[in-house]
């Protein structure tokens, strides 16, 4: 069953491209290594729209933010006037 956690965030791992990719010719090896961020989500609902927050860590030591939203959108006739 589902609960509602007042106040509460999102923190988790991702790999979103790849950070390193080095192929010897002469060789023929190969190394390949994924890049990592930590995000920190935050997710406010306001009406039918869900809107994130993304705080994004990388390992360079930047920090990046994200905001997007999704929802329904309700078209509504207008009221008839008097």
């Amino acid at each position: 069953m589902p609960i509602t956690i007042p106040n509460a965030i999102c923190v988790f791992e991702r790999t979103p491209y790849l950070a390193v990719h080095h192929f010897d010719i002469f060789t023929g090896n190969q190394v390949a290594k994924s890049g990592r961020e930590l995000v920190l989500r935050y997710a406010a609902i306001v009406g039918n729209y869900d809107y994130l927050f993304d705080w994004i860590f990388q390992q360079d030591g930047s920090l990046a933010m994200r905001v997007g939203a999704s929802g329904v959108s309700r078209s509504r006739a207008r009221p008839p006037t008097p």
